[in-house]
């Protein structure tokens, strides 16, 4: 486990909002592939928020990118389809036009895809 720090007291109210929404979204999400959310603590004398989180050994994946980049190296494709299909995950979090399936086939408009 692991305590990420934010400090929010230079935070402007929508920053505020918007850490509290995301803190809301995380404490639902259960999945394997999304690191896992355990608690929070506010230390208001402070102005902090602490996040008790699942340890990720290898990194945030901003370390990944970015270290991809310092490299040279690219993402490789299995990473890339992983990506992807988190971002769909959260396209479908938010939005009615796009839901998914436990067969691994998701509908768009209508139309059903199914992830290669």
């Amino acid at each position: 486990m692991v305590r990420k720090e934010i400090h929010y007291l230079k935070m402007s109210e929508r920053e505020k909002q918007q850490l509290t929404q995301e803190v809301n979204i995380l404490a639902g999400l259960k999945h394997p592939h999304i690191v896992r959310y355990y608690s929070r603590e506010i230390a208001k004398e402070e102005g902090m928020v602490y996040l008790y989180m699942e340890y990720c050994h290898n990194g945030d994946l901003g370390s990944v990118i970015k270290h991809c980049k310092q490299t040279g190296y690219v993402v490789i494709p299995p990473v890339l389809s992983s990506i992807l299909l988190l971002a769909i995950s959260l396209i479908a979090l938010f939005s009615s036009f796009l839901y998914l399936t436990c067969s691994g086939w998701f509908l768009i408009e209508g139309n059903f895809c199914q992830r290669s």
